[in-house]
């Protein structure tokens, strides 16, 4: 399902949230340490969740998540159980949600051999 900006829905993709982006309302929600991906909205509106940034961590979602307080307002986010999962998980956001704030591809780390699932990019 499309909405009118051209993305992807936000229903039924594996995401928790959204969730107030704060120190607080991360640790209280994002309280496994671990790989995983996540969606960032600069809004405030409840009603509606638009990604304008998307990101992972290769080590611990929550402690990435806390660099963006005060630059986003809400977040959502999915564990993921390796790092290329979450890398793969950031890369099909990044093209069903193509967000503002994400002006290139998202980058594998050096030397991972790993492909994006969706353009076969090497990023």
């Amino acid at each position: 399902m499309r909405d009118t900006k051209g993305g992807h829905s936000l229903e039924g993709n594996g995401l928790s949230g959204p969730f107030v982006l704060s120190d607080d309302i991360i640790d209280q929600e994002v309280h496994n340490q671990g790989p995983g991906a996540f969606l960032l909205d600069s809004a405030t509106n409840a009603e509606v969740f638009k990604a304008t940034f998307v990101g992972r961590s290769d080590i611990d979602v929550n402690n990435q998540l806390h660099v963006y307080v005060g630059v986003y307002k809400r977040f959502k986010f999915v564990y993921c159980p390796s790092p290329q999962a979450a890398f793969e998980r950031e890369c099909n956001l990044f093209h069903d949600f193509a967000p503002n704030d994400n002006p290139a591809h998202p980058r594998r780390p050096e030397h991972s051999g790993w492909v994006c699932p969706r353009c076969k990019l090497l990023g």
